[in-house]
């Protein structure tokens, strides 16, 4: 739906002047200019929307061509062979990045290291990676053996304080037991004076 508001001035009208030609011609005007700033913004708002779309596309589109050129040139550069020398420049190996990176990673797992976790030399140093693998396996243990041990100390809490109720009793009961018997030798030997 669509609501024009036409506003026509007459300013002046000569004698040979048609007033019903005049407002004829300025709403004609008045229309036309009407229709033309609806379709000139409807347009605008449409080309506007198409070039942020476009402009929406084209990033993600650029995006994902950054993203497999990195991917490719990673690849290449990975898949690119080397020459390791040694310190006289003498050819040692010749292998890919990704071979060379493995080597290295697996001789740094290799490596010794203190208690601590330093890298030594020392006759008690383990492979890095039977250090890690230890700390690792006590982490678990530990995760495991937590909400057991609460339960294992009440248990034992439990057990001994039932030894000690019983041991308590136990000798109670014998001292209780001696107290009468002696009372009762005491009793005898008083009847036995008299």
């Amino acid at each position: 739906m669509m609501k024009l508001n036409i506003t026509v001035d007459l300013e002046w009208l000569g004698e040979d002047g048609d007033m019903d030609a005049e407002v004829k011609n300025e709403i004609i005007s008045g229309v036309k200019n009407a229709i033309s700033r609806d379709c000139l913004a409807k347009v605008e708002k449409e080309a506007s929307k198409q070039i942020n779309e476009a402009i929406t596309a084209s990033i993600a589109s650029a995006k994902k061509t950054i993203e497999q050129k990195a991917i490719q040139f990673a690849d290449d550069w990975l898949e690119k062979e080397v020459t390791v020398t040694d310190k006289w420049g003498d050819v040692q190996d010749c292998l890919t990045i990704t071979d060379l990176i493995k080597s290295s990673f697996d001789k740094t797992l290799e490596k010794k290291v203190d208690s601590s976790g330093n890298f030594s030399n020392d006759y008690n140093a383990v492979p890095l990676v039977k250090y890690l693998m230890g700390k690792r396996m006590e982490e678990l243990v530990q995760q495991k053996i937590k909400p057991i041990q609460k339960e294992i100390d009440a248990a034992i809490t439990a057990a001994v304080n039932a030894g000690i109720r019983k041991n308590v009793s136990d000798k109670f009961a014998e001292m209780v037991v001696a107290t009468a018997q002696h009372n009762h030798r005491a009793i005898e030997n008083k009847n036995n004076d008299a």
